[in-house]
């Protein structure tokens, strides 16, 4: 452990905290070198070797505390990394480049958690970004890729702030979240792509194509600028109740219960410079009804 404040003399140390300079937030570094380490609170842990957990925990950060990956992996674990603050609210950050494999989950929180993650690939888990109580999740993310996983890529999230992700190739939803903003976002060939509900969702630059079944559902308001969304099986976009505003899009080549959908909606969209072949109504998942009039071949 190397302690940065020991640098300075002791006089001036106290005469800073006298002046009610604490220590600066992740002021220690912790090396990290098994499985099973718990990261202090406002300790930054640096991980200092690839890690098989061999089915165990892997890093435990305490509230505000910090993993630097520096390279390096963490494998086989039950959870790899876990924000945990012994039941109450926290917050916790891990920055890149660094991989998390083949585990039960990638990321795993079950209180109310500001977390914050740069440069990481979550690749081959169970679940790739979890929160297994839904909406407790408040999730900054940065150049992450979550695919691969036999479960989500990014699930139960509130308030999102997604930034150049990928979530691709996984057995369920791409990325799951209770609306927020998201930027540079893909999410091919999963089961679905995309899901948000709840809350607003603005999203610029989406692509979600080939996914077995929507593309993206959308459950309460959402205003998409840019995206492209081809080849899913259940519906290209789907809007329940709320409506949905899609500007410079390309909706094209999607089905629904084996008919041409590309848009799906309870409410008539809003389209602005916005390519699709066919827009239906619905309710819920109940058959098609009329088409709203709005694409080439309506």
């Amino acid at each position: 452990m190397h302690d940065r404040l020991s640098v300075l003399p002791r006089s001036l140390l106290a005469f800073a905290l006298v002046l009610g300079l604490a220590a600066p937030a992740w002021a220690i570094d912790l090396d990290v070198t098994a499985c099973g380490t718990v990261v202090p609170p406002r300790v930054t842990g640096i991980l200092q070797a690839d890690l098989d957990c061999g089915g165990l925990d892997g890093i435990t950060l305490k509230k505000r505390a910090r993993l630097d990956m520096n390279g390096h992996s963490i494998s086989n674990a039950e959870t790899a990394v876990l924000c945990d603050n012994d039941g109450k609210s926290t917050r916790c950050s891990v920055t890149g480049p660094g991989v998390i494999d083949t585990s039960a989950f990638g990321f795993q929180v079950s209180v109310r958690t500001r977390m914050t993650l740069t440069d990481l690939d979550v690749l081959n888990c169970g679940e790739g970004i979890f929160s297994s109580s839904p909406g407790e999740l408040r999730l900054t993310a940065t150049n992450v890729r979550a695919n691969g996983n036999s479960g989500s890529g990014i699930r139960f999230v509130l308030r999102a702030k997604l930034t150049n992700i990928e979530a691709n190739n996984n057995g369920s939803v791409g990325i799951y979240t209770f609306g927020g903003k998201l930027t540079n976002v893909t999410t091919n060939g999963n089961l679905v792509g995309l899901i948000s509900a709840s809350r607003r969702l603005k999203a610029t630059n989406v692509t979600t194509n080939n996914n077995t079944e929507s593309g993206m559902r959308l459950f309460f308001l959402a205003k998409i600028v840019g995206a492209e969304v081809h080849g899913n099986g259940l519906g290209g976009v789907l809007g329940f109740d709320q409506t949905i505003r899609l500007t410079d899009a390309s909706v094209t080549g999607n089905f629904y219960s084996g008919n041409p959908a590309d848009i799906v909606a309870a409410k008539r969209p809003r389209l602005k410079n916005t390519t699709c072949e066919y827009s239906w109504g619905f309710d819920s998942f109940g058959p098609l009804l009329p088409t709203w009039g709005l694409c080439s071949n309506d």
